[in-house]
């Protein structure tokens, strides 16, 4: 029993790998959340890492945002990698694709 506790205490040491360079860079607010609408719809940017330019267009909306509804501006750039944004639309397909195959069940 002592070596499975020591096992998963040396889990902590795991450092995450990015999978892509491909992804999306959203805003992370000071409390850990993700900026995002009243639907869960998220202020992201389809980029990839690194990418100064959109991450910087990303901070300027994302602080006209928050500044407009009277929100703290505290917050950071943060990009998820293996994540694209999609429309409402595309979003309805895959739910009927994975529905028809039986996935959703």
């Amino acid at each position: 029993m002592e070596k499975e506790q020591a096992d998963v205490m040396n889990l902590s040491n795991i450092k995450r790998v990015r999978q892509s360079r491909l992804g999306v860079y959203v805003w992370r607010r000071a409390n850990g959340k993700i900026l995002a609408n009243e639907n869960g719809d998220m202020l992201a940017i389809d980029s990839y890492y690194g990418d100064q330019y959109r991450a910087e267009v990303l901070k300027k909306t994302a602080h006209k945002v928050l500044w407009r509804e009277g929100l703290s501006l505290e917050g950071k750039v943060d990009f998820l990698d293996n994540q694209h944004t999609c429309t409402d639309e595309e979003f309805y397909e895959q739910l009927w694709e994975f529905h028809e195959k039986g996935e959703l069940n």
